[in-house]
């Protein structure tokens, strides 16, 4: 049973037998990177959401003069006071299509970032 080398270069050594006998490669597969980068700030007047109009008055602030469906995100800490927000998905003027693992991915980043 072989290992995977552990760097690129490694991996890239291993496959240059094949393409010195004149092997193509069938495929080239697609290399994907997820990155949390923080955008910027909102002043928030709320501690915490406790109620619906708390997460809409918050959204209101950051949602302020958009055009398109948004799902967005908020990430609560055990308090419900807000330590983030994610928009997810950008749509069209009345719909936005989202997947599970799409949240959840979000959701993982920050929290690896975070702890």
């Amino acid at each position: 049973m072989r290992t995977k080398p552990a760097t690129k270069d490694a991996r890239m050594k291993e496959q240059l037998p094949l393409l010195q006998e004149g092997k193509a490669p069938q495929k080239y597969v697609p290399i994907y990177r997820v990155t949390l980068v923080r955008e910027g700030q909102m002043p928030s007047y709320e501690q915490r959401i406790r109620s619906s109009a708390d997460a809409a008055r918050q959204l209101s602030a950051y949602l302020d003069g958009v055009d398109r469906e948004h799902f967005v995100v908020f990430l609560l800490d055990q308090k419900n006071q807000v330590i983030g927000i994610n928009t997810v998905s950008v749509g069209s003027l009345t719909a936005s299509i989202v997947h599970p693992r799409e949240v959840l991915c979000a959701v993982r980043g920050f929290v690896t970032y975070r702890y």
